[in-house]
């Protein structure tokens, strides 16, 4: 349960109140925080990120639409910052020296330690990008339907749709693991 009252909040920052203002940024920074590190973003990255989204709030105050939820605005301009952040040519080629180096040293299962984390962290990055960006924002981010189709601007059955064929595609992409799991316990 949020500590700040959504339909005040905006208001206030509107009107330049920086108790408002304070409240939000520690009520949200943390999460943004892990909005951003959920997404494979380094901890000083998200940090900047997550700091960008609130001076924006900020400079902005005076037109935040007073109707809607803040926690949404945060998060589309959350998922805003980081899609804006991937395009940048340095974060791509990074990306991709990345992928090379881990192409190079992919290992179906390595002989020290299986992780299933990173199993099922590897077949969430594998879903299609609007798939990965619903099952994401609904499951780690603790955001509704309604939420995320807010801040993508689609319909909410556009949404449950995605998210419905992010679970059918991670579940065929996750089977194999019942198998080690069972040879495991074994």
């Amino acid at each position: 349960m949020p500590i700040i009252d959504e339909k005040d909040i905006a208001l206030r920052i509107s009107r330049g109140d920086p108790v408002a203002f304070e409240n939000l940024f520690n009520e949200h920074y943390g999460p943004l925080i892990g909005f951003f590190r959920r997404r494979g973003l380094t901890l000083d990255t998200s940090e900047d990120l997550a700091q960008d989204v609130f001076v924006n709030v900020w400079k902005r105050r005076e037109h935040l639409d007073k109707s809607k939820s803040i926690r949404g605005y945060l998060y589309a301009a959350a998922y805003n910052n980081f899609k804006m952040h991937l395009r940048s040519k340095a974060v791509r080629d990074a990306h991709r020296d990345e992928l090379m180096a881990e192409e190079d040293n992919n290992v179906f299962f390595p002989k020290e330690e299986f992780d299933v984390n990173d199993h099922i962290n590897q077949a969430i990055q594998d879903l299609p990008e609007a798939h990965r960006a619903v099952f994401v924002m609904h499951r780690y981010d603790g955001l509704s339907y309604k939420e995320i189709a807010h801040i993508l601007e689609l319909a909410p059955k556009t949404i449950e749709g995605r998210m419905s064929k992010a679970l059918k595609a991670l579940r065929i992409a996750l089977q194999h693991l019942l198998f080690w799991i069972l040879v495991t316990l074994s």
